[in-house]
């Protein structure tokens, strides 16, 4: 819990007892009071006011500039240890209970199961007489008191209401991962819209309103399924609707103060930002997670420096290897700064990388190996090796019955790589196994061995197969068309990035080929130590391997030596455990491996061999980095539709029947439909006089507010034009 601050006179230190309201708040609910520059003699009293409350207190050295909320919500999230963040205004006062059903809505809105969800909570706004009257109103009664009478529109007690406020929870290491509040923001404003706004578009928890970037109306007078603050205010709505709100009290305000004056600026960024990051995706850079130490890296990378782990890292050193000649350079800076880890991205990238990884292993120094997974969308963080070298994939790990939870999810997880087109590399279309063979001339009484090869460079082969092993390798394949016998077809594929590779007598090239169709077609899969071994294991086709590979465990895959070793194996139609290959990928899928939507292009090394390069990974899941693992998940379609009570408020009114006004997501235009025919009334004078006078006065407005879309359509342009000047 945060609670910003920056006292003026003792009005302001006396709110900070507000939140004692409510007496069932629990002890393990830490509260933090981030002091913006309040002036020494206030500070102390703010500091009595934290001790004698046990409150957390930072104290920033700010009042040579104008009070920001957003730097110190910021602040908060960087110095606290939290899972959790909640921001509250000072001049909030919760109801009895209410911090209790906080922390029950983080489990029932799922929080902690996705870590891009948050939580917002409505506020009723007393007048002055009723601020008075609060405390003299029973604990127990106070939220049922005041939500009746502004149900009853009782002026005098409710000045008005908001769900669409700025008290949020999120998963803290998601709020430091999206940059917090951006710091341009300034004085009063506008920094927690635009950084919900931003949590908003990546959730789609709610299909996203027409006109997005339209401010129309407020949160309590909205009416109309468009522009941004019709689907903000419903995160608000959720917790409203189930009684779970703050009371603000009444005080006055300075409407001439510097930070005051800062609004009409701040409003202008928010446009901006938020029209930049619809269009753009662009938001500030991830800030720092203090409980999270100091990690060393040498790559700056997709895989070592997500925005999305980044805040699992905390404060990163990113140095060359060859900043460190002596093991004893090594061991001064890991030492001088604290280091917690080392992320590796490939340590047998060169002998000077090798070195250090191997330094780490020897002095006991915690590290991480990051790269790409076997499995499409896969991510490792390998605490204890790189691939074949690793004790991540001893049986001890994996070979263990499965839970039917992680049974369910492993099936669901082969039905879709199956079904899906998401590949290591770029692959051509799909034909399916049995067209495929049609499309060969392949004989449905032949047996097809699959061949797929490697670079020649790769790391697994240089380091993880025998010298000469693609030679070798070679030689062996142009032998098996005989050796294997008339009822077998031996097919081979070049690596997709790989240009060009030797003709095998009496082997059929299938270079143009699916890599999942040919897997799915064959009956036996040879190859040296390729990621494509995890694919023949999810076929369950028998795997055989000429190097040395993380998978190759004699009840899983085989590895062989010679020509002849191979042939024994395959006349003898050796076969592998399906229940053990069920642990290992259930241990791979459930596990070991995180996984994300990876962005990709492919780049020329100075070589002139091309690489796919992965610039972005938006994850799903990250696991081994922390003691537990971290979900996030952005869906592809909303999960509450306009079908929902919470768009009753926008149901019935005829903006919703305007052609243009639809509901928008990721892959969807949705009208809603009325439920009754509108009714049309013919305007009287005094209206068309009301009228008139809001053409001349608000033009924009008047516009935006026609029934006519055509009209609307304009205003909106206008409105845009205005936001962007």
């Amino acid at each position: 819990m945060v609670l910003p601050i920056r006292a003026y006179d003792e009005n302001y230190i006396k709110r900070l007892h507000f939140i004692n309201n409510d007496t069932l708040r629990k002890e393990d609910i830490e509260v933090v009071v981030v002091d913006d520059g309040s002036s020494s003699v206030y500070s102390q009293s703010i500091m009595d006011i934290c001790r004698d409350n046990d409150f957390g207190y930072i104290k920033l050295e700010t009042a040579s500039c104008n009070f920001s909320v957003g730097r110190c919500r910021n602040v908060a999230a960087i110095m606290t240890s939290s899972d959790y963040i909640m921001f509250q205004d000072v001049d909030l006062v919760p109801c009895l209970g209410f911090y209790d059903d906080v922390i029950s809505e983080i489990n029932i809105q799922g929080l902690e199961s996705n870590a891009a969800k948050f939580l917002m909570f409505g506020v009723i706004y007393l007048t002055q007489k009723s601020s008075h009257e609060f405390d003299s109103i029973s604990k127990n009664k106070q939220k049922n008191f005041f939500l009746q009478k502004l149900f009853e529109n009782d002026t005098s007690r409710i000045e008005k209401f908001s769900t669409g406020t700025s008290v949020n929870v999120y998963r803290r290491t998601y709020y430091l991962s999206k940059g917090g509040n951006d710091p341009e923001f300034n004085g009063w404003g506008f920094e927690d819209l635009e950084f919900n706004t931003r949590c908003i578009r990546e959730l789609r928890y709610f299909p996203l309103p027409s006109e997005w970037l339209v401010d129309y109306k407020n949160f309590s007078t909205i009416t109309a399924y468009r522009g941004w603050k019709s689907v903000y205010r419903l995160f608000g709505d959720l917790t409203f609707n189930k009684g779970i709100l703050l009371f603000h009290i009444w005080h006055p305000v300075e409407s001439s103060s510097n930070y005051m004056k800062e609004r009409e600026e701040n409003k202008k960024r928010f446009t901006k930002k938020m029209t930049s990051y619809a269009k753009h995706s662009h938001e500030p850079d991830p800030l720092i997670n203090k409980a999270r130490g100091y990690s060393l890296l040498f790559r700056d990378n997709a895989f070592t420096n997500n925005r999305d782990i980044a805040p699992l890292l905390g404060y990163v050193y990113l140095r060359s290897e060859f900043d460190f000649n002596e093991k004893s350079d090594f061991i001064k800076f890991i030492n001088e700064k604290s280091i917690d880890r080392v992320m590796f991205h490939n340590p047998y990238s060169n002998a000077k990388m090798l070195e250090l990884y191997k330094w780490c292993r020897d002095l006991g120094i915690s590290y991480f190996v990051a790269e790409r997974g076997a499995l499409p969308g896969a991510v490792f963080y390998d605490p204890d090796g790189f691939n074949y070298d690793s004790n991540s994939y001893n049986p001890e790990k994996w070979d263990k019955e499965i839970s039917i939870e992680n049974a369910n999810s492993l099936a669901q997880f082969i039905e879709e790589f199956k079904g899906g087109g998401a590949t290591l590399e770029e692959q051509t279309a799909r034909l399916g196994a049995e067209k495929l063979k049609k499309k060969l001339g392949i004989h449905y009484s032949k047996k097809i061995l699959f061949v797929p090869f490697q670079r020649p460079d790769d790391t697994v082969i240089k380091y993880f197969a025998k010298e000469n092993a693609i030679n070798e390798f070679s030689d062996i394949v142009t032998s098996l068309p005989k050796s294997l016998g008339a009822d077998w077809v031996v097919l081979y594929k070049k690596h997709p990035l790989e240009d060009e590779i030797a003709l095998l007598d009496g082997c059929v090239a299938v270079h143009e080929y699916n890599i999942y169709d040919l897997v799915e077609a064959c009956d036996a899969v040879f190859l040296v130590n390729s990621g494509c071994g995890v694919t023949g294991l999810v076929y369950n086709k028998p795997v055989f391997c000429f190097g040395s590979a993380f998978y190759c465990q004699n009840d899983i895959a085989r590895k062989v030596n010679t020509s002849d070793e191979l042939v024994e194996l395959i006349h003898a139609e050796w076969k592998p455990n399906t229940e053990k290959i069920s642990r290992f990928l259930s241990y791979l899928v459930n596990d070991f491996y995180s996984f994300g939507s990876m962005k990709t292009k492919q780049t020329l090394l100075e070589t002139g061999k091309r690489m796919t390069a992965t610039v972005d990974i938006k994850f799903s899941v990250i696991r081994n980095l922390t003691n537990t693992e971290y979900r996030l998940e952005r869906y592809n379609a909303p999960c509450v539709n306009h079908n929902s009570i919470l768009f009753d408020r926008y149901r019935n009114y005829k903006e919703l029947n305007a052609p243009g006004n639809k509901i928008q997501n990721s892959s969807s235009v949705v009208s809603m439909k009325n439920t009754e025919s509108a009714l049309t009334v013919k305007s009287s004078p005094s209206l068309r006089r009301r009228r008139m006078n809001k053409f001349k006065n608000q033009p924009v407005q008047y516009l935006l507010d026609s029934k006519h879309y055509s009209l609307r359509k304009i205003g909106s342009f206008l409105s845009a034009i205005n936001a962007r000047t």
